[in-house]
């Protein structure tokens, strides 16, 4: 019954985590047949800049209230990601004992989980901002201030997921992987940050020959 229990619990968070961190791009104006009289000071429309914390607290209730707007098209993908969840879960613990007996593995997979860390994406994002900025490049400026404001959304929702999971560390001799036992590594905040950004990058430059396959 505890076993079921939780397995339900994981999934429900699952379900939260997979909304992704929702960096809101600006709405594109349709064309106009004529260029229109410049606005005043007063008019102009806020920046990225300006609305940038605004954007964020926009991001989060957009987050947390997703699962209320659910649709039956929805069940596309969500009852491929429950069947896969469930199966993960049931085999967490093996998994987890048998990827111990691979160090190398496991070195070089915390070696490259340095890329999803805060100063990796951190550096990504703040790239694509001063480059856009000192070229005058809008595209890349916005990647850089959308990338900033997924790798914070993500951040906030991988925190709060890592105190409702409380996951060990698979290398914990405590109990390696075991959920609900005051760990706090459950889900990876490096790995939400890294496709975070990711996915933000994929969707600026869509028309972009190496962000066609992140669309296979």
């Amino acid at each position: 019954m505890f076993v079921a229990r939780r397995s339900a619990v994981l999934f429900a968070i699952i379900v939260f985590g997979t909304v992704g961190a929702q960096a809101q791009s600006p709405s594109e104006a349709p064309p106009g047949p004529a260029p229109t009289p410049l606005a005043s000071p007063s008019e102009r429309k806020p920046t990225l800049e300006h609305e940038f914390f605004k954007n964020i607290l926009q991001d989060q209730r957009a987050i947390w209230l997703s699962p209320f707007h659910l649709k039956k098209d929805d069940a596309r993908w969500l009852v491929p990601l429950g069947l896969s969840t469930a199966a993960l879960i049931s085999t967490d613990q093996r998994t987890a004992a048998e990827m111990g007996e691979f160090h190398d593995q496991l070195r070089l997979s915390h070696n490259v989980s340095y890329l999803g860390s805060a100063y990796g994406v951190g550096s990504v994002a703040a790239a694509f901002y001063l480059v856009g900025r000192a070229g005058h490049n809008a595209r890349a400026r916005e990647t850089g201030l959308l990338g900033a404001e997924a790798f914070i959304d993500s951040s906030i929702v991988d925190s709060v997921l890592k105190v409702a999971t409380q996951r060990r560390r698979p290398t914990d001799p405590r109990g390696p992987g075991d959920f609900f036992q005051h760990g706090s590594s459950f889900p990876s905040g490096h790995s939400a940050a890294a496709w975070s950004l990711a996915t933000v990058v994929a969707n600026e430059y869509h028309d972009h020959k190496a962000a066609s396959y992140t669309h296979l």
